[in-house]
């Protein structure tokens, strides 16, 4: 994948902000607690390991995944495992100043194509080229099966208001390892990822392996294959 001109993701932020304002504004909350998947299949580090699944434009979702979620306050839903450390993370940034809030957590195939679509649209918007605006729609946007979001594992993370963003994203860079969490989608590695640079978007692996990841430098896709 070419790599994209440094700082340039912070352009992006406005045009997906106003998809997922889009996204949000159409999604449907009443969710049964089991959510079963019908996708290819998709790597594990070990039989059974549920925290370092990979899932990526390689590794699709697996036939017999499926996830027992939990609803937040505002309506999000995530893994409900996930969610004493989440919690904990949440809770001790509140109390070093940092107000934090999943802004998009747990979504269906439904919801990820609805979110590419309208990523597409936009681009269309701008002038691209159909073939041009998917491209570039794939660089931000996962296709549905293909998406960590659809694990319930993994958590776009804010700033209550928007002036704390960047003190926010630093924060997260900087300790959310010691609670379980990768930062996923590192700005220099993008062309394992797959998925341009997202200061906001954070995965559930366990506190073991977030520690050894963050030690490392490595991204999951690097991880997983040490692991072999």
């Amino acid at each position: 994948m070419r790599r994209r001109k440094k700082h340039r993701w912070i352009l992006f932020i406005p045009l997906a902000m106003a998809a997922f304002a889009v996204f949000f504004m159409i999604r449907e909350l009443r969710l049964p607690a089991e959510i079963p998947y019908m996708r290819g299949s998709a790597s594990y580090r070990a039989e059974g390991d549920w925290k370092t699944v990979l899932v990526n434009a390689d590794h699709p979702l697996p036939a017999d995944y499926s996830v027992s979620l939990l609803r937040l306050d505002n309506g999000e839903y995530v893994d409900e495992r996930i969610w004493p450390e989440l919690q904990e993370m949440f809770d001790t940034a509140r109390s070093q100043g940092i107000s934090l809030y999943v802004r998009s957590g747990w979504r269906s195939a439904e919801d990820q194509q609805a979110i590419m679509d309208e990523m597409i649209a936009q681009y269309i918007e701008e002038g691209y080229s159909r073939e041009a605006a998917e491209a570039e729609a794939r660089e931000w946007v996962a296709a549905p099966g293909t998406s960590e979001h659809e694990t319930g594992l993994a958590v776009d993370i804010n700033a209550e208001e928007e002036a704390g963003s960047l003190r926010t994203y630093n924060w997260l860079k900087d300790n959310a390892h010691l609670y379980g969490f990768i930062q996923r989608y590192p700005e220099e590695k993008s062309s394992l990822t797959g998925i341009a640079y997202e200061p906001w978007h954070y995965r559930y692996v366990g506190k073991e392996a977030a520690a050894e990841i963050y030690d490392s430098g490595l991204c999951l896709e690097e991880y997983q294959s040490s692991q072999r």
